[in-house]
């Protein structure tokens, strides 16, 4: 039964992008971007994904799907937002109460000569379809985001100054652990994965640069927002630095 659920949501969701690439620039393919998808805690799932409205434009939906393969949120979803440019991402985890918590990454139109402004957005979409909360913030990427298991959502961060942190986000969008989060304190880290802790917590894990060597790094933080493990987390491996390589998807 589950497996069927999960086909039905991922078919309704390429459905619902695919119904808008054909009015794309005469018929021009353009690559759909993959959906976030989430079960609902009742049979069904929840799916956010990108359409594009032109070459340079998409918007954002969050979807409900019946454990029948039914639409709940009427024929798109509910839209959350809109980018200008760049490439399009979305990403969702269940609140445990019927919504989802979901992420997205929105940018201003391109002006020339001037830097792109782009900032990754979450938001709490109840059972019902209704926002109850956003957030967003400039200058931060999202590497990854889990479910807390009290509503709320803890994710994984990396700006050019603090390089990885970890911000949660309780279940009416105040941020228990600062605006700026959890700092892990690894010199030049690049977060690559979170898993829960069942208990309220998380664990991290991270690459650093040291000289010639890349090393991996883990690091616990608990639901109170401490790091447990020692001052500069817990080395898991040390290797070669490759050239050119790509870390933790860039």
């Amino acid at each position: 039964m589950r497996r069927k659920i999960v086909i039905s949501a991922l078919i309704a969701a390429i459905l619902l992008t695919a119904s808008c690439i054909g009015c794309i620039g005469g018929g021009m393919a353009v690559p759909i971007p993959a959906p976030g998808i989430t079960g609902d805690n009742s049979g069904g799932a929840i799916v956010t994904y990108a359409v594009y409205e032109t070459l340079t434009e998409q918007d954002y939906y969050v979807q409900r799907i019946s454990p029948e393969g039914d639409f709940l949120w009427g024929g798109r979803g509910v839209l959350i937002g809109s980018t200008g440019n760049g490439i399009p991402y979305s990403e969702a985890v269940s609140d445990g109460s019927g919504g989802a918590i979901v992420s997205w990454w929105e940018c201003l139109p391109e002006v020339p000569g001037e830097p792109s402004s782009c900032q990754p957005y979450v938001a709490r979409i109840d059972s019902e379809g209704h926002v109850q909360w956003q957030w967003g913030r400039e200058g931060v990427k999202i590497k990854s985001m889990i479910a807390d298991g009290a509503g709320g959502v803890i994710i994984s961060v990396w700006a050019a100054d603090t390089k990885g942190s970890l911000v949660k986000i309780d279940s009416e969008g105040i941020l228990p652990w600062g605006e700026d989060g959890v700092s892990l304190s690894l010199p030049d880290a690049y977060l690559c994965s979170i898993a829960s802790d069942n208990s309220g917590g998380v664990i991290v894990v991270g690459y650093t640069y040291q000289g010639d060597s890349d090393a991996l790094y883990a690091q616990r933080v608990d639901s109170q927002g401490n790091i447990l493990w020692q001052a500069g987390g817990v080395q898991v491996f040390v290797g070669p630095v490759v050239e050119g390589a790509q870390v933790c998807g860039g």
